[in-house]
Protein backbone atom coordinates (compact mmCIF):
# COMPACT_ATOMS: atom_id res chain seq x y z
CA UNK A 1 0.00 0.00 0.00
CA UNK A 2 2.83 2.37 0.91
CA UNK A 3 4.43 1.90 -2.69
CA UNK A 4 0.74 2.84 -3.91
CA UNK A 5 0.90 5.98 -2.03
CA UNK A 6 4.33 6.87 -2.96
CA UNK A 7 3.75 6.93 -6.70
CA UNK A 8 0.91 8.92 -6.28
CA UNK A 9 2.61 11.47 -4.25
CA UNK A 10 5.79 11.36 -5.69
CA UNK A 11 5.24 10.37 -9.91
CA UNK A 12 1.45 10.71 -10.49
CA UNK A 13 0.68 13.58 -8.39
CA UNK A 14 -2.74 12.68 -7.57
CA UNK A 15 -2.54 12.89 -3.67
CA UNK A 16 -0.26 15.66 -1.53
CA UNK A 17 0.70 15.79 1.97
CA UNK A 18 -2.40 17.17 3.81
CA UNK A 19 -3.94 14.25 1.46
CA UNK A 20 -1.80 11.63 2.89
CA UNK A 21 -2.25 13.25 6.58
CA UNK A 22 -5.61 12.34 6.34
CA UNK A 23 -4.45 8.35 5.60
CA UNK A 24 -1.94 8.70 8.99
CA UNK A 25 -3.61 6.28 11.48
CA UNK A 26 -6.83 4.95 9.59
CA UNK A 27 -7.67 1.66 9.33
CA UNK A 28 -5.96 0.45 6.19
CA UNK A 29 -4.29 3.81 5.47
CA UNK A 30 -0.02 4.65 6.66
CA UNK A 31 1.55 5.15 10.03
CA UNK A 32 3.94 8.55 11.05
CA UNK A 33 6.95 6.22 9.47
CA UNK A 34 5.28 5.34 6.05
CA UNK A 35 4.40 9.38 5.72
CA UNK A 36 8.13 10.20 6.34
CA UNK A 37 9.12 7.47 3.48
CA UNK A 38 6.65 8.79 1.50
CA UNK A 39 7.50 12.84 1.70
CA UNK A 40 10.87 12.52 3.43
CA UNK A 41 9.57 15.16 5.99
CA UNK A 42 8.16 13.90 9.52
CA UNK A 43 4.61 13.35 10.48
CA UNK A 44 3.18 16.29 12.59
CA UNK A 45 -0.13 15.88 13.55
CA UNK A 46 -2.37 18.76 13.24
CA UNK A 47 -3.22 20.73 16.60
CA UNK A 48 -6.39 22.83 16.74
CA UNK A 49 -8.37 23.57 19.50
CA UNK A 50 -11.97 22.10 19.91
CA UNK A 51 -14.50 23.19 21.33
CA UNK A 52 -14.72 21.15 24.39
CA UNK A 53 -11.11 22.50 25.61
CA UNK A 54 -12.10 26.44 24.58
CA UNK A 55 -13.78 28.07 27.60
CA UNK A 56 -13.24 25.65 29.95
CA UNK A 57 -12.92 27.45 33.07
CA UNK A 58 -15.69 29.72 34.53
CA UNK A 59 -16.05 31.69 37.39
CA UNK A 60 -18.25 30.40 39.82
CA UNK A 61 -17.09 31.66 42.60
CA UNK A 62 -20.04 34.81 42.93
CA UNK A 63 -23.27 33.30 44.06
CA UNK A 64 -26.52 34.93 43.67
CA UNK A 65 -28.58 36.45 46.83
Amino acid sequence: MVQLYTWAYNDWKTIDKDGLKKLVGMIGGITAADYKTITNEDYVADTAPTEATTDTKRDTSTAEA
